[in-house]
Formats: structure tokens, sequence, C-alpha cells
């Protein structure tokens, strides 16, 4: 029994793995950068599931800003996104 793989996969595979290939190294500087975005996202997780105690259960507030965060999240991914961007572009090609 021979297994037949469609050429859409076949040709998404080879395309993967010439992507890998082709792979450029980046500067750790630049990598650091992204770091304080990604601890503020871990605090906004954190502090968020402090927030949903019974504490401050009654607290409109709280209710706003539980709501708002995963929008704060995603838009802070969203900036990364662009910094990681906007640095691979700037980056000379050797």
């Amino acid at each position: 029994m021979c297994l037949t793989l469609p050429n859409s996969l076949i040709t998404m595979a080879h395309n993967f793995i010439i992507s890998l290939l082709n792979m450029t190294n980046h500067s750790s500087k630049k990598e650091l950068r992204l770091l304080p975005i990604l601890f503020i996202v871990i605090l906004m997780c954190v502090v968020g599931h402090f927030f949903m105690q019974a504490h401050f259960q009654n607290n409109n507030y709280v209710e706003y800003l539980l709501a708002a965060l995963p929008f704060a999240m995603f838009l802070l991914v969203v900036v990364a996104f662009k910094m990681a961007a906007k640095s691979e572009k700037n980056e000379k090609p050797e």
C-alpha cells in the first residue's frame, strides 16, 4: 500500500523547507526590545487573575477593566508584531 500526497501538500512542504534554509540570524538587541512588551502582557494576565477574586466581585470598575484586558493584550501583540516587522525591514541583507 503506497501513500500518495497531493501536489499542493508537497509544494507547501517544499516551500517551508526552503524558507527554513533562507532564515537569517537576528541581532539579540532587536529581540531584547520586545521583552518589555512580553513582561507587560504577562503582568496583565496575572493582575487580571488577581482581580477575578471574590473580593473584587462587586466592583464595576474591575469588571470593565477585566473586559478590556484581552483587547489591551491584543493591541500590545499588534505593536510587537509591527516592531518586529520594522526591524526586519530595516535589517540589511547579508
